[in-house]
């Protein structure tokens, strides 16, 4: 007999992460910009649009209405942040949207 996976959302995988380093949702804003080449002002514009999309998705956690958010650049940022790749955030979020 087979052992029934947990669905677990990405952002629970974030706030994890975000948990053992001690980072608020605006440090991870923060990190997932990349910033070679940007001007500050492109960098806080970043980091805001950053913070705006955390929140999105840790509302679709919330609400269990994650199948409709799309990660896109932003798997670019964790991977950023994290020290990851974005194909590891998407594989998470497509299993999570393939489970039911």
């Amino acid at each position: 007999m087979s052992k029934a996976r947990a669905k677990i959302h990405v952002y629970e995988y974030i706030q994890d992460e975000m948990n053992e380093r001690d980072w608020s949702l605006s440090d991870l804003a923060r990190r997932m910009v990349k910033i070679n080449g940007l001007t500050t002002p492109q960098i806080v514009e970043q980091t805001q649009l950053n913070m705006l999309a955390l929140k999105l998705l840790r509302a679709s956690e919330r609400a269990e209405c994650g199948k409709q958010v799309v990660l896109g650049d932003q798997a670019e940022g964790f991977a950023r942040a994290f020290g990851t790749s974005a194909e590891m955030w998407n594989n998470i979020h497509e299993a999570w949207k393939a489970e039911d």
